[in-house]
Parts: C-alpha cells; structure tokens; sequence
C-alpha cells in the first residue's frame, strides 16, 4: 500500500520474515515477534504482536472498504481482539484458530482487489493520471 499510494497509513509496520516474521511499533520503536514457542516464549509478547497485526489489518481493511467498496465477510475488531466474533488474542486454541481462518479469507480478498488496483495503474499512464495531483486516483477518462 505505501508502494502504491505513497503514504503511510498506520504506525505499524510488519516485517515479513517467513516463519520468523515480526510487527514494529513505530510509536515506540519496539518490534514484536510473529510466532509463539510454548517452552521459551513469552505469551504477553505474542499477545501483544498479534493485536498490532490486527491492527495493521483494520487499517489496510478500512482503507480497501472506503476506497474500492469491498465488503469483508468478516469484521474485525481491533480493539477488541475480535475477527468474526472470534477471540484474535492467543487464547483457546479453537477460537484462535477459526479467527485466524477468518483474517485469511479477508486478507485474500484485499489482495485481490490491492493486485486490481496496482494493475491497473501499472498498465494505465495517461497525461491526466501522470500529473502529481492525481497520483493514487483512478482515471476519470473510462
């Protein structure tokens, strides 16, 4: 999104890392692992990356909702910790594991339409949309 827009649009950044991936608050500066070990981690931690996680996911939701009128299946609840009435936060194993099915479905979705977008600015370069003003914008000659 920032790629594409050119702006950042939250003060989390995720640092994809294969199975290692991590979350940084911006505000605090502070980075946040992506994957839990029962005998060393630290469940706080954990719980803590997966709400920041949430929270960059509401944010790219809010943002694909207001711009290209997507309608996820299911609502995420930030705050809360909630995908789809689900418990996000590590938890029950079931509960977590139905809201992370959830997410997955709602995430595809907006790939889909953030792969849309990006083609269609990729493949499209007309003298309107090349002008500064109107960077990020949809052309208005179709």
């Amino acid at each position: 999104m920032v790629s594409l827009y050119r702006t950042h649009y939250q003060n989390v950044v995720i640092h994809p890392l294969g199975s290692f991936s991590e979350v940084i608050d911006r505000d605090s500066r502070t980075s946040f692992k992506l994957y839990f070990n029962p005998k060393s981690g630290n469940r706080k931690l954990f719980s803590q990356a997966l709400q920041l996680f949430l929270q960059a996911v509401a944010c790219l939701m809010k943002h694909c909702t207001e711009r290209f009128k997507m309608e996820p299946r299911f609502a995420v609840d930030a705050e809360n910790g909630k995908v789809g009435n689900e418990d996000f936060l590590f938890n029950d194993v079931d509960s977590w594991l139905r809201a992370l099915r959830y997410l997955a479905i709602d995430v595809k979705q907006m790939i889909v339409y953030a792969y849309t977008a990006s083609v269609y600015i990729v493949t499209h370069s007309c003298d309107v949309c090349l002008k500064e003003e109107n960077r990020g914008n949809f052309c208005t000659r179709f």
